[in-house]
């Protein structure tokens, strides 16, 4: 796994000129342990970058540490390219007489139908564990990000907020605990990396 490689590699000693972080929080935490530099000290010998940082002064504002100082490149744009959204077998759906879900409660009909129809399977699946907490929480009302940074901004109330103590956060939850239960997603669904889910997508 990528975090334990970068550990190792920070630890050792021995590193590399640059280094891939995942996260702005693992090349806060290095820069503030000091393994890597502020990357503001060398802004003169990077025009073109100045010149970005000055066009984009809000994304590199939130390239910032609470330090003050800048561990990791700032970046406009970042997951335009990997846009997520669910996928589903039309096939199977419309073999057990069913249509998309549009909302938790169908897809929990729906998960229970289709294990009903092929027992040995998992009807639902998906890799990282409880990173996709972040693309689920919206449809709840609340807000969840592996808890790296559970703390968002509700535009309509106007006021920041914790996602792991709201009660939509908990029905989510909930919700996730029936599926484990009655074994709609995999058992190790918390473990699963890419390569398994891409086993269970394109396996029987």
């Amino acid at each position: 796994q990528l975090d334990n490689a970068l550990n190792l590699t920070v630890a050792s000693g021995d590193m590399p000129d640059m280094l891939y972080t995942q996260n702005k929080q693992t090349a806060d935490k290095f820069g503030q342990q000091g393994a890597l530099v502020n990357i503001l000290d060398y802004l003169d010998e990077m025009p073109n970058l100045k010149n970005w940082m000055e066009q984009f002064p809000i994304d590199s504002q939130n390239a910032m540490s609470a330090d003050g100082k800048m561990y990791i490149f700032p970046n406009n744009g970042i997951g335009e390219t990997n846009r997520m959204n669910w996928m589903y077998r039309a096939d199977i759906f419309e073999a057990n007489g069913l249509t998309a879900p549009a909302n938790w409660d169908e897809l929990h009909a729906a998960l229970k139908k289709l294990k009903e129809a092929y027992p040995d399977s998992f009807p639902m699946a998906w890799r990282q564990g409880l990173q996709y907490l972040r693309n689920f929480a919206p449809a709840f009302g609340t807000n969840s990000n592996d808890g790296t940074n559970d703390v968002y901004f509700d535009f309509d109330k106007k006021e920041w907020r914790y996602g792991p103590i709201e009660d939509n956060f908990k029905t989510m939850i909930t919700y996730l605990n029936t599926f484990y239960k009655e074994g709609l997603i995999p058992p190790d669904f918390l473990t699963i990396d890419t390569k398994q889910w891409q086993d269970l997508m394109s396996t029987d």
